[in-house]
């Protein structure tokens, strides 16, 4: 009887295992957004910067809205939770002087793997941003990590794994500054998901 009651532990130990590690595969893989149906990232204290050539430009606003797809959808990590590309800005350079922004539509929130509590690993990707002001004129694309936490609704970027870099650069004061095609460009500060009325904060699971 003891071994037929020790078999019986051991099988559903076994079925058990089995059922947290396909659990935790799923988990792995795929996610869930929701919420929403509309974003809107209000920027903190964001600051562009140009690493090689240590030129900062300080944005006392940077807001990117879009809308959450197919809110309730399972996907995979690394595909895109919502669709940004309208932005509003003001941006100032301490020697050119203001810049104004525009980007191209296509920018996506994307998870690239499994949350750490409510903490999510994520990146903007399809960023294609030009800023020009007197005297000069850049353009830069590319992806830019950090942690979307939805917790805060906030996604912080992880300014030193940038994938931005300067594409065009122009005009007479952009080349006394030393900004150059090639440059690592990366953001500072954070951005926070505050809905606009008739939407709710973005979930994900």
């Amino acid at each position: 009887m003891r071994r037929i009651t020790r078999l019986l532990a051991t099988t559903a130990l076994a079925l058990g295992l089995v059922a947290t590690a396909a659990v935790e595969a799923r988990a792995g893989t795929t996610y869930t957004a929701a919420g929403g149906p509309s974003v809107r990232l209000v920027g903190s204290i964001v600051t562009i910067t140009d690493v090689p050539a240590g030129q900062t430009i300080a944005c006392s606003q940077y807001d990117v809205a879009g809308r959450v797809i197919d809110p309730g959808a399972v996907r995979s990590h690394g595909t895109a939770a919502a669709d940004l590309g309208a932005l509003t800005s003001q941006c100032v350079h301490p020697i050119v002087g203001n810049l104004t922004s525009t980007v191209d539509p296509g920018w996506t929130v994307d998870v690239t793997g499994p949350a750490n509590g409510t903490a999510w690993p994520a990146r903007l990707s399809g960023v294609r941003i030009r800023m020009v002001g007197v005297g000069c004129d850049l353009t830069f694309s590319g992806t830019v990590p950090g942690t979307l936490d939805t917790a805060t609704q906030r996604f912080t970027p992880t300014p030193a794994a940038s994938t931005l870099v300067l594409t065009a650069v122009a005009g007479g004061f952009c080349v006394p500054l030393d900004f150059q095609v090639g440059d690592q460009m990366s953001f500072g500060g954070y951005f926070t998901n505050v809905p606009p009325t008739g939407s709710t904060a973005l979930s994900l699971s």
